[in-house]
């Protein structure tokens, strides 16, 4: 872990704001691994272009999701219940990065890494959402990283998020712009 630069070409950074909320009594699957590095093949993400055609493939070992938090007790839960009821996301690494918080966040989030052997809680002695995001890269990046996905610990997300959002990115960075197509 960690060896991996924030400046490398070909990461990508998706910021996930607010999304839509889940409905109640949807039920979490998740697939059991046994670490967050483990680097075993994992499920990949799909989606059909515009035009029909099968677009390229996202391992979720490409993938790192960054939730800067501040006392989040109300909310962390919630968050993190819907993200891993893909169980893609199993396969990718979740960093929770703690800004110094001073109610029930962090206890929240380590129960919950006994179920989710892909989430993991870092310290964000900066205590900025932006400093969170510099400390999950430095911490947390490794050399499959491709894609940074920043999550809101107030938002609860629908189902295949994260998948979706990068496997959209590939399709959109994959596509031809309108000046090239007509060139």
């Amino acid at each position: 872990m960690g060896s991996a630069r924030s400046s490398d070409v070909e990461r990508l950074i998706l910021f996930a704001r607010s999304a839509p909320m889940r409905q109640a009594g949807d039920v979490m699957q998740t697939r059991d691994i046994d670490a967050c590095a483990d680097r075993t093949d994992r499920p990949v993400a799909t989606a059909a272009c515009k035009t029909g055609s099968a677009a390229p493939r996202v391992a979720a070992r490409n993938v790192l999701v960054a939730i800067p938090v501040l006392n989040e007790a109300a909310h962390i839960s919630d968050c993190l219940t819907s993200l891993f009821a893909d169980p893609w996301l199993c396969g990718a690494r979740v960093v929770v990065a703690d800004g110094g918080s001073t109610d029930d966040t962090c206890a929240i989030v380590r129960a919950m890494v006994a179920d989710h052997p892909a989430l993991s809680l870092i310290h964000n002695p900066g205590r900025l959402q932006s400093a969170a995001i510099n400390a999950v890269i430095r911490e947390c990046a490794d050399e499959d990283t491709r894609f940074l996905v920043r999550c809101d610990a107030h938002a609860t997300y629908p189902p295949r998020f994260v998948a979706r959002v990068t496997q959209l990115s590939l399709i959109h960075i994959s596509e031809p712009t309108r000046q090239e197509a007509i060139s």
